[in-house]
């Protein structure tokens, strides 16, 4: 199973070494066995209210919330922080107001079940325009929003105001079980490299103008059992690194949904790929125009086939190089 990227692995990538460094701190003093923050290090101090305590450092500081008690503190001078995470006990909503964000570079909320509101996320889209990262998976792990003990959290719907944030890198939504549609104003969203949907199960649909997203690296949509087809505009992310299931029409270049040509492309493609291949024929000149061979840094594709095409007409049609291993699975995710 390919490796699902850390935030912290994430940032290394999309931010500076400082900032990165500033988020890793953040990671330390919050110790996997208990929820509440350690003691706070040197030149960093602890504000509580209602049962809310926060640990903020005084210099362009990461800032952890563990909070059972929306919203923060109205005296906390949250105008100088940049780096920021949210705690949310389980059953909680997401602050509809985090006021005085507008230097937020860095939002990660972390819980084991969250309900989040289109208008606690419209607020937010608007307080805190020159968000880099956003990290709304809510979950210590992607695993752990999965299957039948998995609580995820619960966003519904995802606002139109996304296009406000126009310098975000970074988007993780993996585990919104509920979240049936993405709004088309994301893909206004022209810096974005990271775009995480990982178990959105209900998820029927990706945004038709994915294709104007062409800064994006990595899209992780494991578990996103509902859609049913891909965007043609895949074909136009000709930045893609790591793009863990896509479905293929093999049967002809369709207009609306991705075809197996449209890989042609997509020659920065690392690791291991996905695909489900739908059709009962592969097109010939599709497959020639995917253009395995312009690959190189691509290792393994995983094919699972829906319909009546033949393992063998579809290695005999897709012509792999010797050094692109081709795999044959039965189940989709």
């Amino acid at each position: 199973m390919m490796e699902i990227r850390s935030v912290e692995h994430m940032m290394l990538d999309l931010t500076s070494a400082r900032t990165s460094k500033e988020f890793k701190s953040i990671k330390r003093v919050i110790p996997d066995s208990a929820p509440a923050p350690a003691p706070a290090p040197k030149q960093m101090k602890t504000l509580s209210d209602s049962g809310t305590s926060i640990l903020a450092s005084s210099c362009d500081p990461p800032l952890i919330l563990d909070s059972s008690c929306p919203p923060l503190p109205s005296d906390f001078p949250l105008i100088s922080i940049r780096h920021l995470m949210v705690m949310i006990a389980q059953g909680v909503g997401f602050p509809v107001d985090i006021s005085g964000a507008e230097k937020l570079r860095t939002l990660v909320a972390v819980s084991q079940g969250c309900l989040i509101t289109s208008r606690a996320l419209s607020n937010l889209c608007k307080q805190s325009k020159h968000l880099r990262l956003l990290d709304l998976s809510l979950s210590s792990g992607w695993h752990n929003c999965f299957g039948p003990c998995g609580e995820g959290n619960v966003l519904r719907k995802f606002p139109e105001e996304i296009y406000e944030l126009i310098n975000l890198k970074f988007l993780s939504l993996a585990g919104s079980k509920e979240l049936k549609i993405l709004p088309e104003t994301l893909c206004d969203l022209y810096d974005l490299q990271s775009l995480d949907l990982t178990g959105c199960s209900s998820l029927t649909k990706l945004p038709d103008g994915i294709g104007k997203l062409m800064r994006l690296r990595y899209l992780y949509t494991w578990y996103c059992c509902s859609i049913t087809f891909y965007p043609k505009g895949i074909g136009c992310l000709t930045s893609l690194r790591e793009l863990t299931n896509v479905i293929v029409r093999v049967d002809q270049n369709d207009a609306k949904e991705f075809s197996l040509g449209d890989f042609e492309e997509l020659n920065h493609l690392c690791g291991d790929v996905r695909v489900k291949l739908v059709g009962n024929a592969i097109d010939a000149d599709e497959a020639i125009r995917a253009n395995l061979s312009n690959k190189k840094s691509l290792s393994n594709v995983r094919i699972n086939l829906d319909g009546d095409i033949k393992e063998d007409d579809v290695i005999k049609a897709l012509k792999p190089p010797s050094e692109l291993k081709i795999e044959f699975i039965g189940g989709w995710f």
